[in-house]
């Protein structure tokens, strides 16, 4: 994490107790501050607490759906919504995005791309994400690529723009 920045705050939605819990937990071992919850008025409660920058909202809930809390949520401005269901017709992924949904994942999902999912949203939204583990070995090719910039950087710190 840069000097000075806040880590990113992500907020879950899931009412199944152990899928919220290992969403979190791999969220957390990632780095992200992370708060869960099993249904929409814990979460808005909380939002009013403290904001949050992501969130992964389940469809199926009991009372509010993950559709309306979606359509609740973009209301309020800039927080990345990645809904995650086990729900598969392409009618609920057009809903999803079209109410205000960044991404539309299905259950059950690799954690792997979940937590590829969250940097990359965070990285459109311009938000903090923690770094990546560096090594302190010297590699022996000194070029390197930048996917968040497109570009390839010599070792003397030039970069050149990759196009399409």
């Amino acid at each position: 994490m840069l000097p000075g920045l806040k880590k990113l705050e992500i907020c879950i939605v899931e009412d199944e107790a152990h899928l919220r819990e290992e969403l979190a937990e791999t969220l957390i071992e990632a780095g992200f501050e992370v708060r869960s919850f099993s249904a929409s008025r814990e979460l808005y409660t909380a939002l009013l607490d403290m904001p949050c920058n992501i969130a992964i909202l389940d469809i199926g809930l009991s009372g509010e759906d993950g559709f309306s809390i979606a359509a609740r949520l973009r209301n309020l401005g800039k927080i990345g919504i990645i809904m995650l269901s086990a729900r598969t017709e392409i009618e609920d992924r057009v809903r999803a995005l079209q109410g205000g949904a960044d991404v539309y994942l299905t259950k059950p999902v690799d954690l792997r791309e979940l937590l590829a999912v969250v940097s990359s949203l965070a990285r459109r939204l311009a938000l903090p994400v923690p770094p990546a583990t560096v090594s302190t070995e010297v590699a022996p090719n000194p070029w390197s690529f930048s996917a968040d910039h497109w570009a390839v950087i010599a070792p003397n710190g030039t970069s050149l723009d990759l196009t399409a």
